[in-house]
């Protein structure tokens, strides 16, 4: 096979490797449709690292509806904190709050941003790392797919 043989060749196999429904950002292919409830979440930005205090955590995520019907999905994030305090390391569980709201038609996938709202577990000494657990749900649903996004906080060099 020539040059140009085996990269159409290369190409074709490639195409065939993924499912039909473009690949969500994050590597994870949308389900195909249906007519339940149907949601995925991915983080845009899944690990960070912040040197110093007193940053800004903005969030963001690609939200994916993959019913066959027009879905409200809201997004609530929950921040896990492990911390070190002088010679205490713990974990703590922080206030969910809400990530936004968004209206997709079937098939339709975007970006939602928000930021992290200052939580009484974030009281770091040497350092912290924050987990941000994300869920997407209908309103007044159960979670219908989840998402985590790391946040390394290093406050003392």
């Amino acid at each position: 096979m020539g040059h140009r043989g085996r990269i159409a060749a290369t190409g074709l196999m490639a195409a065939l490797a993924l499912p039909g429904a473009a690949a969500a950002k994050g590597g994870q292919p949308a389900p195909p449709p249906t007519a339940a409830p149907c949601a995925g979440i991915a983080s845009s930005q899944p690990s960070r690292v912040f040197s110093g205090g007193g940053r800004v955590i903005d969030l963001g995520w690609s939200v994916s509806n993959c019913s066959a019907a027009t879905e409200t999905l809201t997004v609530t994030a929950t921040p896990r904190v492990f911390r070190v305090v002088g010679t205490t390391v713990s974990w703590c569980y922080g206030t969910p709050f809400p990530g936004g709201t968004l209206t997709l038609k079937p098939g339709e996938t975007k970006s939602l941003k928000t930021v992290a709202p200052p939580d009484d577990c974030m009281v770091p000494d040497r350092g912290l790392s924050v987990l941000y657990d994300a869920t997407v749900a209908v309103p007044s649903g159960a979670p219908l797919a989840a998402t985590t996004s790391a946040v390394t906080i290093n406050t003392k060099a």
